[in-house]
């Protein structure tokens, strides 16, 4: 038995049915302007001020990795986001050899630590968020941002990161005139990856987006200079250090950096 769609369109035209169904829905499918005449669908989704999309159709995989979307009206927060342009630094720890002449201090608009001009002389400058370790880990996403400047481009050991340089952490080291990447683990190893060398005194705005168990990624004026893939920082310890900032001076010669504002995120 012959089905209607086997039958021949015409006497004349031996395509049949069904093969000029689909020869159409072919065009129709390949067609860029299909639906695009005025009253059609795409027109007027195109020309719609607001589009009746389902509720939480418009999903998070669809928003590219780190790409800022601007929300409007009103929201509640989940991440966790800390910005600071150092208008006081109650409540941090600031500790070194005060023998030596180091010190913090709080010029216009920015925060100096010092190391003081004998060799082997140092300060730090730490910010801690206590009684939140379920709150803060390594185990999510967590990025910062600062802007700073060195004084010197010789005999110098810096740190500027999240966490302890000697357990978990990641961030930026100074070591004499050159700029690295660091991340390291508690009870673990650590790593690090060269960024940049500089000649004099210099300013530099540093950003470092971590990833757990992936990749930590630095980048330097703007631009990635590299990434760390190992020996990343896990678990709560440490994690509530959002700033440690450690100036070391390896001459008779006074060492500093200048931090203009520090901005830490991670996500909820």
């Amino acid at each position: 038995m012959i089905t209607w769609g086997q039958l021949a369109k015409s006497q004349t035209d031996p395509e049949k049915i069904e093969e000029a169904i689909a020869r159409m829905i072919k065009q129709h499918n390949e067609d860029p302007e299909a639906h695009l005449c005025p009253g059609g669908s795409l027109q007027s989704h195109k020309m719609a001020e607001i589009i009746d999309h389902l509720a939480r159709s418009i999903v998070a995989d669809k928003i590219r990795e780190w790409e800022a979307v601007k929300l409007r009206g009103s929201f509640e927060r989940v991440d966790f986001s800390w910005l600071t342009i150092f208008e006081s630094i109650d409540g941090y720890v600031s500790e070194g050899y005060e023998e030596y002449g180091g010190a913090v201090l709080e010029p216009w608009g920015a925060v100096r630590i010092y190391t003081g001009p004998v060799s082997g002389s140092f300060w730090f400058l730490a910010r801690d968020l206590l009684y939140a370790p379920i709150i803060l880990t390594f185990d999510k996403k967590r990025r910062f941002k600062t802007r700073i400047y060195v004084n010197s481009a010789a005999a110098q050991e810096h740190w500027v990161i999240i966490g302890n340089e000697e357990e978990n952490h990641f961030g930026f080291k100074i070591d004499n005139n050159q700029l690295y990447g660091v991340a390291g683990k508690i009870y673990g190893g650590s790593s690090s990856v060269l960024l940049l060398t500089f000649t004099t005194a210099s300013g530099f705005d540093l950003e470092a987006r971590f990833e757990p168990g992936v990749k930590c990624e630095f980048f330097v004026d703007g631009v990635k200079k590299g990434e760390i893939t190992e020996n990343l920082p896990e678990g709560v310890d440490n994690a509530s250090r959002l700033l440690f900032i450690r100036v070391e001076t390896r001459e008779n010669q006074n060492k500093y950096i200048c931090v203009s504002y520090w901005d830490f995120w991670q996500e909820a």
